[in-house]
């Protein structure tokens, strides 16, 4: 009994002794101002720094008051969930909290964070390379919030055996075929789809319409002429640079090559006069197979227009033929009377 006495006594002046420090502790006066803390930091995107704001009254005595304080922030991309603050975008923001008419800043930078991806340049999908030529590829690294992320340590490999790769990305076509030019950091990879093809091969045309009505050649740029820039760029700068009046299909043979309008003229006189020389100046035609002449003059006409001539020159078999009648027609009767004789 006498212990049990003994301990509450003790416990009795313990209490006693704590409980006017435990009293000036919590009491205050009316708030004077609010600072947050920490007062300054560095993170890296993507990652959380829990804020505290202390509240402090005009005898300097200070408490906490985070719970009941509105934090806000600058960053586009960061997210803040009562006093957490996740950071988004790199760069330099502030954060403020924000108790009744009383407020506080404090400044926070964000750095990139982890690797999360990578992109490749140039990717043209596929990316067509000569043999023997080279292409210099990079690859740029992004985080999660998409903020690029600086001095990757790369390493860079070539599937396929269509070729080898350096250390800088600098990849150099050895083999014909396609394949992948894989870059990778950590867990982290990309790739780029390559052709190695023979700088022999035939090199597709397309056309597209002009404004002047004319028809434009867009063709792919000699691979050699490309390195280190994307190939849509040298596409589009080929086409403002190369215009043509031919017609196009598919192939550089199957352009339509045709003669002036005058040599047509002129050939069409030339038949004419050759008509004229055997119905006008041969004074005799012996036999009764003197139309075999005219008639192959004028197959041999029209097989060489519809061999050699587009289709804007369709009135020039149709005038050689009726020239060819006429002719024939109007011959001279002395010489049809010859054949008699």
């Amino acid at each position: 009994m006498k212990k049990i006495l003994l301990l509450g006594g003790l416990a009795v002046c313990l209490v006693l002794l704590v409980l006017p420090f435990k009293i000036q502790a919590v009491s205050h006066g009316p708030t004077k101002s609010i600072e947050i803390s920490p007062k300054t930091v560095t993170i890296a995107s993507d990652t959380e720094q829990a804020m505290t704001l202390t509240a402090v009254d005009s005898n300097g005595v200070s408490w906490d008051v985070t719970q009941a304080a509105q934090f806000s922030t600058d960053d586009p991309f960061a997210l803040i969930e009562n006093n957490v603050y996740t950071a988004g975008k790199v760069g330099t923001w502030t954060i403020s909290a924000l108790i009744g008419n009383l407020s506080a800043d404090t400044i926070i930078t964000v750095i990139p964070g982890s690797l999360n991806s990578l992109v490749i340049n140039p990717n043209s999908n596929p990316e067509i390379i000569p043999l023997d030529k080279t292409r210099q590829f990079e690859a740029i690294g992004f985080d999660k919030n998409n903020n690029k992320v600086e001095n990757i340590d790369l390493t860079w490999s070539v599937e396929g055996g269509i070729g080898e790769i350096s250390k800088t990305g600098l990849f150099k076509a050895t083999k014909e075929g396609v394949s992948k030019v894989v870059a990778a950091s950590n867990n982290i990879s990309s790739f780029v789809t390559v052709k190695t093809r023979k700088t022999t091969e035939i090199i597709p045309v397309v056309t597209n319409a002009n404004t002047s009505g004319q028809t434009t050649l867009i063709r792919e740029i000699p691979e050699e002429t490309k390195q280190g820039q994307v190939a849509g760029e040298e596409i589009a700068a080929a086409a403002e640079n190369t215009n043509t009046n031919s017609s196009t299909t598919n192939e550089w043979e199957d352009t339509c090559l045709t003669h002036a309008w005058w040599i047509w003229l002129l050939l069409m006189i030339g038949y004419l006069v050759i008509l004229i020389i055997y119905y006008f100046l041969v004074r005799k035609i012996k036999g009764s197979w003197w139309w075999i002449f005219p008639v192959l003059l004028t197959a041999a006409s029209l097989w060489y227009f519809f061999a050699y001539a587009c289709d804007q020159y369709n009135w020039w078999p149709w005038v050689t033929v009726i020239v060819g009648i006429l002719a024939t027609l109007f011959r001279p009767r002395s010489s049809q009377t010859s054949q008699t004789l």
